[in-house]
């Protein structure tokens, strides 16, 4: 099943007291609870086996009770936290060759086979739990928890709000009191478990980042097939993750975050197609395309009016400039396209769309050997197939190089190198979990230079939107040629002024390029990324 719930940082005793005393959130009625003594402990493996397959194991005692609970890690990018979860009871702290049969059991038995079973760390939680109503429909249940844990001669506390969803409850239901709680009580969003935070107080190393076997669970032995199959699964979840508070259209973040997540998905189709039955998965990397566009539109017009905003508010304050005409446009284009997004999502398209990808990938997928009518022995495993995808992908970047000397180069192809750029990072995220450490910092280079032309990338849209608006008085050309409506001219100098900041902008992003672009064809970058494959 999985656990959908939010996860709020508590900073101090005080804010602890207001939220054990509201009674309401939202249109919600929280009733009265328990106070419960919790102790967790978590189990693995000592070479880690099962947070390798991407999971953590912990069993829960409350009073004389046990509970052995099987959750997926993965760091959240807000509040709302979505996690594979099985759990059974069982009559005592066993190993699991001793526990009764059950889905729990077969799993963690399959990732640990023979190895030894030991103790990874132990929390204990005063838990004040109440239920959250509407009418009759218990929607969550709200938890204030208060976590300790030791190591060695150090201690540490500390206070957490969780808010986990019930059946009778939906992701809106939980986006609405995400709102609510953020807006009246300005909570921070916990990002990460306690299972997380536990291993880094002891001292216990996880990944953590987006592609990482300890998110997505692939393993070198991993089929690609299969590696495919946990790398979409894991965006995909990504995605739902934060559908409900893109619904709402509170969290501009919640939107960039779940279009990352279809980028991303698309990246893996791209990077695996060779292992996957393209034929059957086409109508489905089609619905995501269209996703991907539906959601990029309104995500665009955000980003633009952070840029007009930031700009605006960089000047000094008695001569702030007058863009009227700019805000007014985009007030019109971004009510468009925002209410085409609420259209798809509550359509039957988008949920036919998200309910067979769904099914989809909770199963084996087809191999090779099954969609090719003759097959021959080749490299088909993630330790076979990954240092080749890796090593293409950063000779599609390197191919830029004598494409970017030389004066006058087409701005486009700064976006093209965007582009293979991504793609190398997305590689390697996803293939972080199976290779060595040294990793990360190509990945951050990467990141920084995604960044830069990004930023590039996104002055010459806004300026061809400039463009548009010279011409119709609008942010996007018409959908069919028309004769332009501004004339005689629009008089409008602080919009003149502006548009004259994004093309410096352009010339000045352009002129530093190479420079940055020196700095990424060093050695040590290509050298990092060779001792970290070279564990496969």
């Amino acid at each position: 099943m999985m656990e959908i719930e939010a996860k709020f940082r508590i900073p101090n005793p005080d804010t602890y007291l207001i939220l054990q005393s509201i009674r309401r959130i939202e249109r919600f009625a929280i009733q009265e609870g328990v106070t419960q003594i919790v102790q967790d402990t978590y189990w693995d493996t000592p070479d880690r086996r099962i947070m390798g397959a991407g999971y953590a194991c912990r069993i829960r005692q409350i009073g004389e009770e046990y509970t052995v609970t099987l959750k997926s890690l993965g760091a959240a990018q807000s509040a709302t936290h979505r996690r594979e979860e099985l759990e059974t009871p069982i009559p005592n702290p066993l190993p699991p060759q001793q526990w009764p049969a059950s889905p729990v059991q077969a799993q963690v038995l399959s990732f640990i086979q023979d190895a030894p079973w030991q103790e990874l760390l132990r929390l204990r939680q005063i838990r004040q739990k109440r239920s959250v109503q509407q009418g009759e429909r218990r929607v969550a249940e709200f938890s204030l928890d208060t976590v300790e844990q030791a190591h060695g001669k150090h201690t540490q506390s500390y206070m957490e709000l969780e808010i986990e969803l019930q059946p009778d409850g939906s992701e809106a239901d939980l986006a609405a009191m995400v709102t609510f709680l953020q807006d009246t009580y300005h909570l921070e969003p916990q990002l990460s478990s306690k299972f997380e935070r536990g291993l880094h107080f002891a001292g216990i190393g996880v990944t953590n980042t987006p592609g990482s076997k300890a998110t997505i669970g692939i393993r070198p032995d991993d089929t690609m097939t299969e590696a495919a199959r946990k790398t979409l699964r894991f965006h995909f979840q990504c995605m739902v993750a934060q559908e409900a508070e893109t619904r709402l259209g509170t969290n501009i973040e919640a939107l960039h975050d779940m279009r990352v997540a279809t980028r991303r998905m698309r990246a893996a189709f791209r990077i695996y197609r060779d292992y996957l039955d393209m034929d059957g998965l086409s109508p489905h990397l089609k619905r995501l395309k269209r996703t991907a566009h539906i959601l990029g539109a309104v995500r665009d017009l955000d980003v633009y009016h952070e840029k007009l905003t930031a700009y605006v508010e960089a000047q000094p304050p008695d001569s702030r400039p007058d863009l009227t005409p700019l805000w007014q446009a985009w007030e019109q284009a971004h009510q468009r396209v925002r209410a085409a997004l609420e259209v798809y999502l509550e359509g039957a398209a988008y949920t036919k769309f998200k309910t067979a990808l769904e099914e989809l990938l909770e199963h084996p997928l087809k191999e090779p050997w099954q969609f090719h009518s003759t097959t021959q022995i080749a490299p088909h495993r993630l330790s076979h197939v990954a240092p080749e995808i890796i090593y293409r992908r950063l000779g599609e970047v390197r191919a830029y190089d004598e494409w970017l000397r030389g004066p006058d180069v087409p701005l486009a192809r700064y976006h093209q190198l965007r582009i293979a750029i991504k793609y190398l990072r997305y590689t390697l995220e996803f293939f972080q979990g199976i290779v060595g450490p040294e990793i990360a910092a190509p990945i951050e280079q990467l990141k920084s230079l995604q960044d830069y032309l990004g930023d590039l990338q996104d002055a010459v849209i806004a300026c061809n939107r400039l463009n548009h608006f010279w011409m119709w008085g609008t942010l996007e050309a018409p959908a069919t040629p028309r004769a332009p409506v501004n004339s005689p001219p629009l008089v409008a100098p602080d919009v003149a002024r502006y548009h004259a900041s994004r093309q410096q902008e352009i010339q000045e992003k352009v002129a530093a390029f190479p420079t940055l672009w020196e700095q990424f064809q060093t050695s040590d970058f290509f050298r990092q990324i060779a001792k970290a494959i070279s564990i496969l």
